[in-house]
């Protein structure tokens, strides 16, 4: 008997010397893991401060030549230099270039970073104000944001153009939507008529506060964003979204759907895909089938959402 216990003892001190370096081993691994996990976050909280990177196209069909006369009379508008511009030298594009920007709906203090991009060419996109706060739990930003796009080459966009922005959210880590398309907004009001449509001096003042007898409940813009001239009934010549020109005819995309001109002619539509198993892009689409003399292109984004 004693002899057994003695081969009994050592064998239980060898297993509970195997089983106590297992579970060193397995909290080991557990706190690597943990430490991991925290350099990870930590990593990702960085960057959710800054800009998040969109793929924004433009596309169009046919009217896409630029002239001596398109580069003379842009230079003019935005005061460059012209005496460098002939019909012989390098200095006209090949292709159409447009500049994109974005500012928080409620502010126009920042001058807003303005990126260019090239007609067909899809094109690595910055907007400052398409990001989150650091923050572990999933949450809505609060405040919307303005995506303003003008045509830099010439005064206004071609007859068709297509206008996409593309978001991957496994890389953004958020969800972007128009701000009609927004839950929190599905049972807000909308613009009188038709909600996407050509805006101007002749009717902004029905989406800002206390200008008009007739402004919309529930659905209004900040005035401190649009420049005083945008409220000037008589001017055709311009209007800026926190220091963004934009011109007086402006496409005002507030959510999917249809798209009119003033006087009530369909022009084009706004459409999302939605990610899916397959995919984790979701896009915005405007499609501008009949576009004439458009100057700037304002798309009013619904509450950013968190992943």
């Amino acid at each position: 008997m004693i002899l057994y216990n003695k081969k009994g003892m050592k064998f239980n001190i060898k297993t509970s010397r195997i089983l106590t370096i297992l579970v060193l081993i397995c909290l080991l691994v557990l706190l690597i893991y943990l430490i991991r996990r925290n350099i990870n976050s930590v990593i990702n909280e960085g960057l959710n401060d800054e800009p998040s990177t969109f793929i924004v196209t433009m596309t169009n069909k046919g009217g896409n030549d630029v002239s001596a006369s398109d580069i003379f009379g842009n230079a003019k508008k935005n005061n460059t230099d012209i005496s460098i511009i002939t019909e012989t030298n390098n200095s006209i594009p090949s292709q159409l270039e447009y500049n994109i920007s974005s500012i928080k709906s409620d502010s126009n203090i920042t001058k807003p970073t303005t990126d260019i991009i090239i007609d067909n060419t899809p094109s690595n996109v910055q907007l400052d104000s398409l990001k989150l706060p650091s923050s572990k739990k999933r949450t809505t930003e609060s405040v919307n944001t303005f995506i303003m796009v003008s045509p830099k080459t010439k005064d206004t966009f071609p007859l068709y153009f297509q206008f996409k922005l593309e978001n991957n959210t496994q890389s953004t880590n958020m969800s972007i939507d128009l701000w009609g398309d927004h839950y929190t907004n599905a049972s807000k009001s909308r613009p009188p008529g038709n909600p996407n449509s050509v805006i101007g001096p002749g009717n902004l003042s029905l989406y800002v506060p206390d200008m008009d007898a007739n402004t919309i409940p529930g659905f209004t813009y900040s005035k401190d964003a649009f420049s005083k001239e945008c409220f000037v009934k008589s001017n055709t010549l311009t209007c800026t979204v926190g220091d963004f020109e934009l011109g007086t005819r402006i496409i005002n995309i507030i959510q999917t759907g249809d798209i009119f001109d003033i006087d009530g002619t369909k022009i084009g539509y706004a459409l999302k895909t939605n990610t899916s198993k397959t995919s984790t892009n979701e896009e915005i689409i405007v499609t501008i089938e009949s576009g004439r003399n458009i100057t700037g292109l304002l798309l009013y984004m619904g509450s950013l959402v968190k992943l």
